[in-house]
């Protein structure tokens, strides 16, 4: 069958009335994209965050990324004052240059209101008057950052308590300029009023929430020393002032003071040093050493040697050669009488990790009948290794309590190529398939670990990095859970982060280094030195920091990091060289000739 052809020239002519405009074309396509793009605008402006759209309104990114970023970002005009500030105040340079400009302009402002500054009354209770004069003129503004300093703490995030350090600048000068314009902003009531507000904000900075919600390298109760050592310098000026003012009083009234000034020294000195025993008293090898050959014993065995053990092994690895016969004795008495109860096992666990365990003590162990806390030693051998003919290489279910017999096994010559082989198939399932994946999986692949080392058959690093890695991310948290502090890592996905599983944690990333994604920041805030923790924790910390610092290719924290995160120490630094600056720039109290000044001096001559 013949196809007759239609000439290219007459399709071309037939189609050309229905071709569109190459103009008209474009200009539709381009009306498209930009409809698209302003609906796409509104729409990412709504979804993203508060605090991402202020981020992004106060970053100038034409500067940073010149013509390369699509669409568009919100104006800073879009964002609410309070939003601008709050954006000012959480970017890390950004806050750094806010609060040294708030400390320039406080100081420049400080020096010009006491240029004029002429305090002319002299008499305490005209004093008096002024300053609740001042009060019923700027109560509710007093009140409102009364609340501040009371319900911000609580809350714990850097930022507020940053911001409320700001806030208490303007506090300052709002007392400062009030008190000149009444003529009562002499020495005596300004330091009086510095040292009330420092003492409030110090005993605010106590709550057990501030700071616990983001990273910090210092111990955030070092605000409060600052604040309390910011009172303790104006103490003398203040007594100094009182006694100059003359107030009437009775014998030995210039005493009295110097006797209140003393009191107030004596609370406060033991606050500052309890606050600062991380300084005084700190976790050094020499003492971690200490710690580790004297044992403390505990109420809970298992806990105690779990906790001894991290400190203890890290002894032996920085070759510190620490004496651990106290460790020895205590270990025959546990397998002696098993005080641990059922939770022997761990014990041991722990012990044969530390190298405690004697070879003649391991037939000892297997000599030890089973009961209702504790199974014999052949029949956790049976259950590990059981005959050629029935193995299968299951998940262990009790690794932590079945452990202490593979150790055994290895130290005592007990173990085949065989049976090292099928030990290695049992201990790489566990890892594959995990009994309880949502806990202890930390603690699972690092036991694992080590005992694969221990079979000599040494876990394929490679071939598991990226599942420990996903572990470590899914088990870090930056949550805080009652009192406890952000940044280390859970035992059970979703509860409170363990300082032990923390330990675990670091471990891991010294065999299989560290996730690209994880932040170890966190890790040191959780870790940092603080002025209490509970039991052996102090110890664990020390030793899990030192280990995270020698990680390989761990980069340390740049100058200014530790800045920024520890912004709220430095806002309180500013905060008490201005209030000192404000005290001690103000003139004298104008002696009242009225009062028995030189009379009561005389008397108590």
């Amino acid at each position: 069958m013949s196809v007759k052809l239609v000439p290219e020239e007459d399709l071309r002519a037939a189609l050309r009335p229905h071709r569109a405009d190459v103009n008209e074309f474009e200009a539709g396509i381009r009306a498209r994209i930009k409809a698209g793009t302003k609906a796409r605008k509104h729409q990412d402006s709504e979804e993203q965050l508060p605090l991402l759209r202020v981020a992004a309104a106060v970053l100038p990114w034409p500067l940073i990324a010149g013509d390369k970023v699509a669409g568009g970002t919100p104006t800073l005009a879009s964002v609410t004052l309070a939003q601008k500030l709050l954006g000012y105040v959480a970017l890390p340079a950004i806050s750094l240059f806010c609060l040294a400009g708030a400390a320039l302009f406080s100081a420049a402002k400080i020096h010009g209101i006491q240029k004029d500054n002429r305090p002319d009354i002299a008499n305490e209770e005209e004093m008096r008057d002024a300053v609740r004069q001042w009060w019923s003129r700027y109560k509710w503004v007093a009140w409102l950052v009364f609340a501040a300093v009371l319900i911000l703490p609580i809350i714990g995030s850097t930022w507020l308590l940053f911001l409320l350090l700001l806030i208490s600048f303007g506090s300052l000068l709002c007392v400062l300029s009030g008190f000149a314009k009444l003529g009562v902003g002499n020495r005596l009531m300004i330091g009086q009023s510095c040292m009330t507000g420092m003492v409030l904000l110090g005993q605010a900075m106590m709550n057990p929430y501030a700071g616990k919600r983001d990273i910090h390298f210092v111990d955030q109760r070092l605000i409060t020393v600052v604040l309390f050592i910011g009172t303790l310098i104006l103490v003398p000026f203040v007594v100094s002032s009182k006694k100059r003012l003359g107030i009437p009083g009775p014998r030995f009234a210039g005493r009295r003071h110097w006797i209140w000034g003393l009191t107030f020294v004596s609370i406060v000195v033991p606050i500052i040093m309890w606050f600062t025993n991380q300084i005084w008293w700190p976790a050094t090898p020499s003492r971690i050493k200490g710690y580790v050959e004297s044992f403390p014993e505990g109420p809970f065995p298992s806990i105690t040697w779990r906790d001894w053990e991290i400190a203890a092994s890290w002894t032996i690895e920085e070759g510190l050669d620490p004496d651990l016969s106290r460790a020895r004795r205590l270990l025959a008495d546990e397998i002696d009488h098993r005080t641990s109860g059922s939770q022997f096992p761990r014990v041991l666990g722990s012990a044969f990790r530390v190298g405690l365990v004697r070879t003649d003590q391991i037939d000892q162990l297997a000599a030890i009948e089973a009961n209702r806390q504790f199974v014999a030693f052949e029949a956790i051998r049976q259950s590990l290794i059981p005959k050629a003919s029935s193995r299968q290489p299951y998940p262990i279910t009790s690794l932590n309590q079945q452990a202490w017999v593979i150790y055994a096994l290895n130290q005592s010559g007990q173990l085949s190529p065989e049976d090292r082989d099928f030990l290695e198939r049992r201990l790489l399932a566990t890892l594959d398939k995990p009994v309880h994946e949502t806990g202890d999986m930390l603690e699972t692949a690092l036991r694992v670990t080590q005992l694969l080392d221990v079979i000599n058959r040494p876990i394929d690093r490679d071939q598991y990095r990226e599942r420990v890695h996903q572990w470590l991310r899914r088990f870090h948290s930056k949550k805080t859970h009652f009192y406890q502090i952000a940044g280390g890592f859970e035992q059970y996905e979703g509860l409170s982060s363990s300082l032990q599983v923390t330990s675990y944690a670091v471990e891991l990333m010294e065999i299989y280094g560290i996730p690209d994604d994880l932040d170890l920041n966190w890790v040191r805030s959780y870790v940092r030195p603080l002025y209490w923790r509970p039991s052996n924790d102090k110890w664990i910390a020390a030793v899990t920091l030192d280990r995270l610092n020698a990680l390989p290719g761990v980069t340390q924290p740049t100058w200014l990091e530790k800045l920024y995160y520890e912004r709220s120490l430095m806002a309180a630094m500013v905060l008490v060289s201005l209030c000192i600056y404000a005290t001690l720039s103000s003139p004298n109290p104008t002696i009242d000739p009225s009062s028995n000044h030189n009379t009561a001096d005389s008397d108590v001559s």
